[in-house]
């Protein structure tokens, strides 16, 4: 029984691993459709482990909807800007460490308990994400880590409860249909500046 319990927390924690690694690997890849693919892979990922953990098949549906949706207007968007990243504040090495010391401090702080650990790091490397990248597209990434993790944080609160679905509904409709206004607005900023990142364009004025 000891042994089955160690296993199931061991898998459940590896699960939640590979979860922050593909968020983070799509946060550090400099190719902007790569990087969108493995969201979309970690968007489809979160609903199947969500699924796993609480047997409620809305969960996966809407996290693949999400992921279809996230993908198709930024690959579109990106077809008609650039496919390669602005140069980020912070090379891979440099990234790469950052987000494997928060995926340690997250899991010391919550004593390796993978949902609490996996909510922190995502939102956390969401944050980075959106800070130490310049290129809009990958902001956009940053935010929608962000949401995912807020995501798993909303569903920590409420363990589980009959509220659940509607929350991961009302959360995710927005998100895609921020998705779909980002792309437009990043065709339209590189339509006017030929550039994405987000440095060289802030002299915009309303």
């Amino acid at each position: 029984m000891v042994i089955g319990m160690w296993l199931d927390s061991t898998l459940l924690l590896l699960a939640f691993a590979g979860l922050v690694l593909l968020g983070g690997s799509a946060i550090i890849v400099r190719r902007l459709k790569l990087a969108c693919i493995l969201f979309a892979i970690h968007s489809a990922y979160l609903g199947t482990v969500l699924f796993l953990i609480t047997g409620d098949p809305e969960g996966i549906y809407m996290h693949y909807l999400i992921a279809a949706m996230f993908l198709w207007p930024l690959l579109w968007a990106i077809e008609r800007t650039s496919g390669y990243e602005e140069p980020p504040v912070l090379g891979v090495i440099t990234s790469s460490t950052i987000i494997i010391i928060i995926m340690f401090f997250s899991n010391i702080f919550y004593h390796f308990e993978p949902l609490q650990s996996g909510y922190a790091s995502i939102i956390v490397m969401g944050i980075y994400g959106m800070v130490a990248r310049r290129d809009i597209v990958k902001i956009a990434i940053g935010f929608n880590l962000i949401e995912n993790g807020v995501h798993l944080f909303t569903i920590h609160l409420v363990t589980f409860g009959p509220q659940t679905p509607y929350i991961a509904l009302v959360l995710d409709s927005a998100t895609i249909l921020l998705n779909i206004v980002v792309a437009w607005i990043i065709v339209g900023i590189y339509s006017e500046y030929k550039s994405l990142n987000s440095w060289k364009i802030a002299r915009l004025r309303w």
